[in-house]
């Protein structure tokens, strides 16, 4: 079984990759924290994927 932390930041449940490897945050909290000039996620379409 799987252990299921929170985020420190949002309290969303994370998984242990967050948890050791993200220093306790979601994926949005923590590109928000460590990377605001990226924070942003932009979707596009390309026909060639």
């Amino acid at each position: 079984m799987e252990e299921k932390f929170n985020c420190k930041k949002c309290k969303t449940v994370i998984g242990g990759h967050n948890q050791y490897l993200h220093d306790g945050m979601c994926d949005d909290c923590f590109f928000a924290e460590y990377f605001p000039e990226d924070a942003q996620v932009f979707a596009f379409e390309n026909p060639n994927l």
